[in-house]
């Protein structure tokens, strides 16, 4: 994705270059996708009446990423 290149050009630009940041970049990108996945499958699997208000928890999620990135 375009924040693994991000990350990858900004670790080069510091000067040092592990073989270990980038590979630790990966594989928590992998583990919270499938955190992400194993959350919704929960949701929508269980008697929970919120699987029509999993979108605005989505979009809520991303918009507090955007802020995040944004202002810091």
């Amino acid at each position: 994705s375009i924040d693994s290149i991000s990350i990858g050009i900004g670790y080069s630009l510091l000067g040092t270059v592990h073989i270990i940041a980038p590979l630790m970049v990966g594989i928590i990108q992998f583990a919270a996708l499938c955190l992400g996945n194993w959350v919704g499958l929960k949701c929508t699997t269980s008697n929970i009446r919120i699987t029509n208000k999993l979108q605005i928890i989505s979009v809520a999620v991303m918009f507090v990423l955007v802020l995040i990135r944004i202002f810091y």
